[in-house]
């Protein structure tokens, strides 16, 4: 679910967006691909780097072969995307 309150292009230089997603289970591989992956099915920011895809898939895999390593290159990527700001929040509510 998303709005905007312009009526510019999503992805446009002064786009607000209004965006919420709740992860399908407790996993990073269940909530950031679709936000950042450049097929992602909610990447309103239309963030792409084929780097940082190759990255999720092979974490992604690693879950079940070595948790603690997959949740460690998780915590890279996501330091990673930090630093790119493929989108910024401006409010979080809490319920």
């Amino acid at each position: 679910m998303f709005s905007t309150v312009n009526r510019t292009p999503v992805g446009a230089p002064g786009t607000i967006v209004g965006d919420g997603k709740v992860a399908d289970y407790l996993a990073e591989s269940g909530f950031i691909p679709s936000l950042v992956a450049c097929d992602g099915s909610f990447n309103l920011s239309q963030f792409c780097d084929p780097e940082i895809d190759a990255r999720m898939r092979k974490a992604a895999r690693l879950a079940t072969i070595d948790p603690q390593q997959s949740h460690e290159l998780w915590s890279e990527i996501e330091h990673d995307l930090v630093d790119r700001a493929p989108w910024v929040p401006l409010i979080n509510i809490q319920s």
